[in-house]
């Protein structure tokens, strides 16, 4: 094959990744591949200013070096939005720290957590969930949810974190150790045990 310039060459098609591709790395020549170059790249931190991606994926890596996919769905998009992040490290997979759900009838069942080393059941509608470590103040936000059994032929429940029932209705601080929950029916306002009870922390 004759010695030809780059602008002489054919213009290649479309990219498979598996493409071989020389490259120059510590001062010696070096062959790699496009996917070896694109995942070389994203592993490497970079900064980005009014960047457009032609597809709506693209991979990133964890700490190990492994590649993760993340996908923007905007397909639903009517016009452009825009993402604003804080002016500081940001780690998407802990921004709630705590949440647990479980069945809180019968023998209290925990399905699946985080951060939650169990949840001590109190009596009816009573719960206790207890942090496996321990948040580091006192004022965090719980969000919770719940449901009865539709056997119990109530229309439905409510859930209060913070508060318990023992004739009358008490509040309860939350500790860094963990917080209470009650749930009961709504409209009687009796205590009742949910057989799904839902609750995230934050803080």
């Amino acid at each position: 094959m004759a010695n030809k310039e780059i602008p002489e060459l054919t213009a290649a098609s479309a990219l498979e990744g598996d493409e071989l591709v020389h490259v120059v790395q510590d001062g010696n020549s070096r062959k790699t591949t496009v996917d070896g170059i694109v995942d070389g790249a994203f592993r490497t931190t970079a900064m980005w200013s009014d960047v457009q991606v032609a597809s709506a994926s693209f991979k990133i890596f964890n700490a190990a070096g492994t590649p993760r996919a993340l996908t923007f769905n905007t397909t639903a998009l009517t016009a452009d939005r825009a993402a604003t992040w804080p002016d500081a490290n940001v780690d998407l997979g802990d921004i709630v720290k705590a949440w647990v759900n479980f069945n809180g009838t019968g023998t209290l069942a925990v399905r699946s957590s985080k951060n939650i080393l169990g949840v001590t059941d109190n009596g009816v509608g009573q719960y206790a969930p207890v942090f496996t470590s321990a948040a580091p103040h006192a004022n965090y936000g719980v969000v919770g949810s719940c449901r009865i059994p539709a056997s119990s032929g109530l229309a439905g429940a409510s859930c209060t974190p913070f508060s318990t029932y023992s004739g009358s209705h008490s509040d309860v601080a939350p500790t860094t150790a963990g917080f209470v929950v009650k749930t009961y029916t709504q409209g009687a306002n009796n205590q009742i045990d949910a057989d799904f009870v839902m609750l995230m922390v934050i803080w």
